[in-house]
């Protein structure tokens, strides 16, 4: 093992041909190329598993099957979510269809939505012309799964199907605090 060590108060600055490649702040954080700005430094990195559930916005939980599972990077403040949701059980769920269980809960700003890419075959049901998407709100770990129409003037409706035995795959990126 090397161990480079600056007893400094300072930055550690590392160069190559006379020009500064990288930057490691005294408070912590990486920058690049001669970036010195704290708020662009990259402070965080992450992985790991979690473990998405289909559930009502007012009561309920589904059944998950085996097939189950969910990943997540997290860089900075930017949270990328993505897996399979396998509903195995029929139980009742009330309200709005939700995922909940994400990892990081969504930044609490007025602008703070995010969305994110769909693909299923079969788990969830639409209304004939609509197509599955989903939201997420601000300062929550969930989004809900929408109906939504191909026309922009169309509303959306939060209550598709869910139907059991089969697999939805997801992925989502969102804004933490």
């Amino acid at each position: 093992d090397t161990l480079l060590v600056n007893y400094e108060a300072g930055v550690m600055k590392f160069l190559t041909s006379g020009a500064e490649r990288l930057r490691i702040l005294a408070a912590g954080g990486l920058t690049f190329n001669g970036d010195t700005a704290a708020a662009n430094a990259l402070d965080d990195y992450e992985e790991g598993t979690w473990t998405p559930v289909v559930a009502g916005a007012t009561s309920g939980t589904r059944t998950m099957g085996s097939s189950n599972g969910a990943y997540y990077t997290k860089i900075g403040n930017v949270v990328t979510v993505n897996g399979t949701i396998h509903v195995t059980g029929s139980e009742t769920i009330g309200g709005n269809v939700l995922i909940t269980g994400l990892p990081f809960a969504s930044k609490n700003v007025s602008a703070g939505r995010a969305a994110g890419s769909v693909g299923t075959n079969g788990i969830f049901t639409c209304l004939t012309d609509y197509r599955l998407a989903y939201v997420m709100e601000p300062n929550v770990s969930n989004f809900y799964v929408l109906q939504q129409k191909d026309e922009a003037t169309q509303a959306y409706n939060h209550t598709p199907v869910v139907i059991v035995g089969y697999n939805y795959g997801f992925a989502l990126t969102y804004r933490t605090a």
